[in-house]
């Protein structure tokens, strides 16, 4: 989905677009008190100690792929229920 094959190591986590537990998912809203239209991605992390998944979100930009990934995984939010539940990927387990 988001073209080249992008890999972030951040705080003992790994996200690797060519992994399938590591999903990405888009979304927009222009509820931002008249700033325009704000992109979010919500991604599933490997933690690499122990091979379980974590789920966060944050702002995306397209411009800067990798950048969005690592700061997502460094100061995004942890997604909330249910929606750290839905779409799991089959190898996946939640830590």
């Amino acid at each position: 989905m988001i073209g080249s094959h992008i890999v972030v190591n951040q705080n003992d986590m790994t996200n690797d677009s060519q992994d399938p537990r590591c999903q990405l998912f888009l979304g927009s809203t222009g509820a931002t008190n008249g700033m325009g239209e704000l992109k979010i991605a919500f991604v599933t992390v490997v933690v690499d100690s122990i091979q379980m998944l974590k789920r966060y979100f944050g702002a995306w930009d397209w411009d800067d792929k990798e950048g969005s990934i690592v700061r997502i995984m460094d100061v995004g939010g942890k997604c909330p229920e249910p929606f750290v539940n839905l779409a799991l990927p089959e190898s996946g387990e939640l830590d």
